[in-house]
């Protein structure tokens, strides 16, 4: 039926009670237009009213604050900040987040963030706006990899809507040991280091070298009487690999 009339109703009488709506998907039913009366006072068609409520909690969209995602790069990472979601709803959990491939945090087929040479990932962050929004009102899923996987912003009651407007995750780094080396020169048999503050030392040792990082200069040598200098064994790269 598209109507129920109530018929020969006498001035003064208690109004019909009204039939229960029950809304299509992604409408919720918010009351009747005009508003019902107690009493019958004249004749006048009273009309369901429905609003948008596609993530079906009851509660129509447009009351509810929706919030965008945004990546960023933390501790010892490189990428600008990217924001990977826009206009998400409360009370769903959203998925289709970025993932981890080795390093770096990508977004479809896009590299948006990634480590510093000498650095592997270490964590995910999560954070929100309004900063002082208790944590109530956020739900967060992280995988075994600590790779964050599921966000969803929480209503907890037709009165208590979330306000939060924009959750951010950052991305931390950790360093890599097996990306720094050691270069130590060994003076040899017959020679020793030139400079007068190293002539007693063995060896002079650069620890704490990052793979790629440009190879420290070479100390000078001062060969014993009779012998000379012919180099480094080894040969010397120009930059550090291990």
């Amino acid at each position: 039926e598209a109507t129920i009339v109530h018929s020969d109703l006498v001035t003064g009488s208690a109004f019909p009670e009204a039939p229960e709506i029950q809304a299509e998907e992604d409408w919720v039913f918010t009351g009747w237009n005009p508003s019902l009366p107690s009493t019958v006072t004249e004749t006048a068609t009273y009309t369901a009213q429905y609003k948008e409520d596609k993530n079906h909690n009851e509660i129509p969209d447009e009351q509810e604050q929706r919030y965008s995602i945004v990546y960023k790069a933390g501790t010892y990472g490189t990428g600008e900040e990217t924001t990977v979601a826009e206009n998400v709803l409360p009370d769903t959990a959203y998925t289709n987040l970025p993932t981890l491939e080795g390093n770096a945090v990508k977004f479809g087929d896009e590299t948006i963030i990634n480590a510093q040479t000498g650095y592997k990932f270490g964590s995910m962050e999560i954070s929100w706006e309004p900063a002082k929004t208790d944590q109530k009102y956020i739900q967060t899923e992280t995988g075994a990899d600590g790779v964050v996987s599921s966000i969803r912003t929480v209503n907890l009651n037709k009165g208590d809507l979330s306000p939060i407007q924009k959750v951010v995750v950052t991305v931390n780094y950790v360093k890599d040991d097996a990306q720094w080396y050691t270069v130590t020169f060994d003076r040899g048999a017959h020679g020793a280091f030139a400079e007068e503050d190293q002539k007693e030392e063995a060896t002079i040792v650069h620890s704490d070298l990052v793979t790629g990082s440009a190879f420290p200069e070479a100390p000078e040598i001062q060969a014993e009487e009779d012998w000379v200098f012919t180099g480094w064994n080894p040969s010397l790269p120009s930059t550090v690999t291990e």
